[in-house]
């Protein structure tokens, strides 16, 4: 188990330095989410989860649609959120850049830097809400808002989302981290209101149950992503690339109106603030902290 999360991580790590060089004016979403899953793939990783690329006030939850025309602009504020997993075992890890400008500099800094004051002090037996207490105060001791509504989580195998939820403030939960746990640390820092809404676009599922469809072609797709996809979260994108949109298009409402599939709203800041994201991966293993996305 813990080679397996140490191997995912330099995975992800490699990957995610890498893309850094694919940020640039001009560069298409959609060949940097293409390019950055095939780095996973060429590196014996499997993908936990689509790419995530979200731009300024978009926190989560948004890649790249098989009609995806967009393009990085001047002064685009890029979340990449990058999993990577080996055998189910998952390393979770982002970043935020600025295109070409530096407005929101001590933003980034600063949100950078709660994480790495978080990454020290975690520990097995630290308290959920002394964790979120310290995203909390550094955002706001720089002029900034922590989003309250997204968070950390603990991993388990083929589990993204495992049970924890790691704050980023201080929402009174004593739950403690304990040894040999895995936990995703992400600080979300905003010059917004502090919370995020669902947008329109829904990109990202994940099966829910394998509950009986009546056409044929429906049951294929839901068969296909219980084989290829398992418990992780895919893009619609993917599926079009084996069935088609016409298909796909026909098939998720109906598979989530079934219960078999749960969709993933693209996630954005309540006051159409600007959001930044650090993350990095922890597991512990007899008393020992190993950083797995460093």
């Amino acid at each position: 188990m813990k080679e397996e999360y140490i191997k995912a991580g330099k995975i992800a790590s490699k990957v995610r330095e890498k893309s850094k060089k694919l940020l640039k004016e001009g560069a298409s979403i959609q060949a940097i989410v293409k390019k950055v899953e095939s780095w996973i793939h060429e590196n014996k990783g499997g993908i936990a989860f689509p790419v995530n690329i979200s731009l300024n006030d978009y926190a989560a939850h948004d890649t790249a649609s098989g009609k995806d025309n967009r393009k990085l602009n001047r002064g685009d504020v890029v979340k990449v959120d990058i999993g990577v997993h080996v055998n189910g075992f998952i390393a979770d890890t982002a970043y935020t850049v600025e295109i070409r400008t530096k407005k929101h500099k001590k933003m980034l800094e600063a949100n950078k830097e709660a994480l790495q004051k978080v990454l020290k002090m975690v520990e097995p037996g630290v308290k959920l809400c002394k964790i979120g207490a310290l995203v909390e105060k550094e955002a706001e001791k720089n002029g900034f808002k922590p989003i309250k509504n997204l968070s950390g989580h603990s991993l388990e195998q083929w589990n993204l989302h495992a049970g924890l939820t790691i704050p980023n403030y201080d929402n009174g939960d004593k739950t403690v981290i304990k040894d040999d746990t895995a936990v995703a640390i992400e600080p979300f820092f905003t010059n917004g209101f502090g919370e995020v809404v669902n947008a329109r676009e829904k990109k990202i599922f994940m099966l829910e149950k394998r509950l009986p469809v009546r056409l044929p072609k429906v049951r294929d797709i839901l068969k296909y992503i219980e084989e290829n996809y398992k418990t992780f979260p895919f893009s619609k994108a993917w599926l079009e690339k084996e069935f088609g949109r016409g298909w796909v298009n026909i098939s998720l409402p109906i598979l989530i109106k079934s219960g078999c599939l749960k969709s993933f709203p693209a996630l954005k800041e309540k006051k159409e603030g600007i959001v930044s994201q650090f993350e990095h991966t922890i597991v512990f293993f007899n008393g020992k902290k190993v950083i797995t996305t460093l």
